[in-house]
């Protein structure tokens, strides 16, 4: 696992065009003028660093392994389509955090439902991690008959489904 300070280096220069983030004691050098994309772009990168900094900790530490996916977080955008007779047909795309397409809403469903699948398209890396953490916390409850157990196993269920593993 990197440290940090290469990390944050790293995300400086790519997304902030910032060469390094060393104090050099001279205004030109240490202030630097970027756009908010640029800024939007480098939170992005330093949340999907430290999300995958959690997971590969939690892996150390010999919890659930998690498969590899796109890179998160990951968003969604409006962006309908036109039909011929220029009306606009409502559409939704998911994206990973390098901003590829993951995949799209179906235009055939109705716009606030297509919103609602997207919202939780996008927010599925999250809620994975989430729920991995939440079954380690669990653990001690593997064998309770109570609501523990029950989340427990629910939580194992569900991470299977979205791993392709068996439960």
């Amino acid at each position: 696992m990197k440290r940090p300070a290469p990390i944050l280096a790293a995300i400086a220069r790519e997304h902030l065009l910032i060469p390094t983030l060393k104090t050099r004691r001279s205004d030109s050098l240490d202030f630097h003028e970027v756009a908010v994309w640029q800024v939007e772009a480098a939170l992005k990168a330093a949340f999907a660093a430290g999300s995958c900094s959690s997971l590969k900790n939690a892996q150390a530490e010999g919890s659930m392994t998690a498969q590899q996916y796109s890179p998160s977080p990951w968003s969604y955008e409006y962006n309908p389509y036109t039909s011929r007779s220029g009306a606009e047909i409502p559409a939704f795309e998911i994206f990973d955090a390098d901003c590829n397409k993951v995949f799209d809403t179906n235009e055939d469903t109705p716009c606030d439902l297509q919103e609602a699948n997207a919202r939780i398209g996008a927010a599925a890396p999250r809620l994975l991690a989430t729920l991995m953490t939440c079954t380690n916390l669990l653990a001690d409850y593997e064998e309770s008959e109570g609501e523990e157990g029950e989340a427990y196993r629910e939580a194992l269920a569900a991470i299977a489904e979205a791993s392709g593993r068996a439960a």
